[in-house]
């Protein structure tokens, strides 16, 4: 049987909060997850209108009124996300996987699974996720041909940091495995995705311009958010140059 973590997730959280002919659309998809293990346990979060319950290989129903779907009631406080939290800490999920439609976002479902301690956590997203999504996917032609997460080789929680000085650091060996599960290489690939886009931080900013200090905390630079923001910005400009030569070889 694979180690990977997905592979060995128990307790598993499908979330599809919109309407009921979209969840009967994911009925395979929750099912094939819940085959993917033998006792794998699969709990469905979905909006109160639901045939949930009929689905095969549900376990368990859980209903929220998302604030984010268009459907949802107007509320004029957060009480019952509290209670959804709380709940889904008492769960203990292993991992969570968010459906969606293509025009929707996931990330406010997968922050809400982030909050809820739930340690892998998995969608289609267009939009920077940073650290609300946890693995890498090699997508052809709008088809999933592998996925890892890069805790599964180096052992280490969650594989990095989120903090500035490891923003240069890619999943290496997770996009290793994808390539060799393809069949393919590096330079076969089109177009590569990074959960962080440069342009955003640098503005209207000369790029030319930008000065970096020994001591950022001491000597912060003028006109950035945050003193640490230079040595980010450097870090992922140079994250493609790091793919081509900066490999560890293994």
């Amino acid at each position: 049987m694979s180690t990977t973590p997905w592979c060995q997730a128990e307790n598993l959280l499908c979330i599809r909060l919109d309407a009921i002919g979209d969840l009967l659309m994911t009925g395979p998809a929750i099912r094939a997850l819940k085959c993917g293990r033998p006792g794998r346990r699969v709990t469905v979060l979905t909006s109160p209108a639901t045939l949930a319950p009929f689905l095969p290989g549900v376990d368990q129903v859980l209903t929220y009124e998302a604030p984010w779907m268009k459907a949802a009631r107007s509320r004029t406080d957060a009480h019952d996300d509290r209670v959804l939290l709380r709940l889904l800490r008492r769960q203990r999920f292993d991992a969570a996987v968010i459906f969606k439609v293509y025009s929707q976002n996931p990330l406010p479902a997968a922050h809400l699974c982030y909050l809820a301690d739930i340690p892998l956590r998995l969608a289609h997203c267009r939009e920077n996720p940073y650290h609300l999504l946890t693995d890498a996917c090699l997508v052809a032609d709008g088809r999933v041909i592998a996925v890892a997460e890069e805790e599964r080789f180096t052992r280490i929680k969650h594989a990095k940091r989120p903090i500035p000085f490891s923003a240069y650091e890619l999943p290496y060996h997770a996009i290793d495995f994808c390539l060799r599960q393809a069949g393919i290489a590096l330079v076969d690939l089109q177009h590569i995705a990074y959960a962080y886009d440069p342009q955003q931080l640098l503005r209207e900013r000369d790029l030319h311009g930008i000065t970096l200090s020994f001591e950022p905390s001491a000597e912060p630079a003028p006109g950035w958010d945050s003193p640490w923001d230079p040595l980010f910005f450097s870090y992922i400009l140079n994250a493609p140059r790091h793919l081509l030569d900066g490999v560890p070889h293994h």
